[in-house]
């Protein structure tokens, strides 16, 4: 077990596309899997994990109809359901439109877990994708 004394405090974010090259010249669809990894647990009673605001900004454009959105609703109910009542979580979805859903971030307890697996439930694709909307 590592102590508080060998941990990073530093999320280690990887990104891994599809294929090693691209041509600038051609037009083509790239995926990509982006990795988050947190320090290591320290089992120390004397700390606790700091609180957490994540957002997430989630593509529900046509292009995500069937097993896609699907995955995204599991997912996202997954995050939720791990999050901790000091944590606060929020939910922008774009699709030739932007939603923020909700008034800002909205605290993890047992109402707000309750807000947003519902939120997260109703999400369905909609039109055209706005990616630099999603993301301002």
């Amino acid at each position: 077990m590592a102590s508080a004394d060998d941990v990073s405090q530093q999320l280690a974010f990887t990104c891994k596309s599809e294929f090693p090259e691209y041509v600038c010249s051609e037009t083509s669809e790239c995926w990509a899997l982006l990795s988050t990894q947190a320090p290591p647990y320290v089992d120390d009673d004397s700390k606790e994990r700091a609180p957490l605001d994540l957002v997430a900004v989630v593509d529900k454009s046509g292009s995500m109809e069937g097993g896609k959105i699907k995955m995204v609703r599991e997912t996202l109910k997954f995050v939720v359901e791990q999050m901790s009542p000091a944590d606060r979580f929020g939910l922008v979805l774009y699709d030739s439109n932007v939603y923020k859903i909700g008034d800002g971030l909205v605290r993890m307890d047992a109402a707000g877990k309750a807000k947003m697996l519902d939120e997260v439930e109703r999400i369905r694709t909609g039109s055209c994708t706005h990616l630099s909307g999603g993301l301002v």
